[in-house]
């Protein structure tokens, strides 16, 4: 990583700060409006390529599923009509030491798809993501990281809810692993930390029975905020 790349990651971690402060309230203000009044908007069609925008900040929360990553969270750096580069930041608990938290990050590629097959007669948009791992030696994007697919998207694409599949470790070898399946809430941060809003687009994609979930990712946001100031201040 060059000086001129640390010194931009410092500013936009920076900038990320006050912005997930508000994002907690706001998330936990809007599950309580959602599971309060149930309202559910009308369809939209999926589209992973939107959703993934350039700059992009992505809070990831594992609602159910074999991972125990609980939460994480994507930087998305680049966005084309084809695929994805982003940084994926993993909120996860140390070997032997339990208690102890700490945050890891790998670099990814996304390569995006239909989830059912292409379609023949009506073009749709992607809904769906072979998401691969850089190698850190050689720098290319060899190792299978698992497929990440749309299940649910809000209106204003601020919200959505994803089904992911994860078959190997990228580690030499590619030695197999278990595979996990989960079900993930993903939020994403407004660049501008005013217009967080009320995260009505909740409603859209939580069901009644992960409204409840939601409020144990405040411990994780706050590692993250606590990660991002000291990232800003290396």
């Amino acid at each position: 990583e060059t000086p001129t790349t640390r010194r931009l990651r410092r500013a936009s971690n920076m900038a990320a700060l006050p912005i997930i402060g508000k994002f907690v309230i706001a998330l936990l203000a809007a599950v309580m409006r959602a599971n309060a009044d149930g309202v559910k908007a009308d369809a939209r069609v999926l589209n992973i390529t939107e959703f993934e925008e350039s700059g992009a900040r992505i809070m990831i929360f594992s609602i159910r599923g074999t991972d125990h990553i609980i939460c994480k969270m994507d930087h998305i750096e680049s966005t084309s009509e084809t695929g994805t580069s982003f940084r994926r930041y993993y909120y996860t608990g140390l070997r032997n030491q339990p208690a102890e938290r700490r945050i890891t990050s790998v670099q990814l590629q996304g390569s995006f798809k239909h989830s059912t097959g292409s379609p023949v007669e009506v073009p749709t948009p992607f809904d769906s993501m072979n998401v691969m791992q850089r190698d850190a030696r050689t720098g290319s994007y060899g190792c299978w990281a698992g497929i990440e697919t749309m299940k649910k998207q809000s209106i204003d694409n601020k919200c959505a809810k994803f089904s992911t599949s994860r078959r190997s470790t990228c580690i030499p070898g590619g030695v197999l692993a278990r595979e996990q399946a989960t079900e993930e809430l993903r939020v994403k941060l407004a660049f501008d930390a005013k217009e967080n809003g009320e995260l009505e687009c909740l409603k859209e994609v939580l069901d009644g029975k992960d409204h409840e979930k939601v409020s144990i990712f405040t411990t994780c946001m706050k590692q993250f905020e606590t990660f991002l100031g000291k990232k800003a201040a290396d």
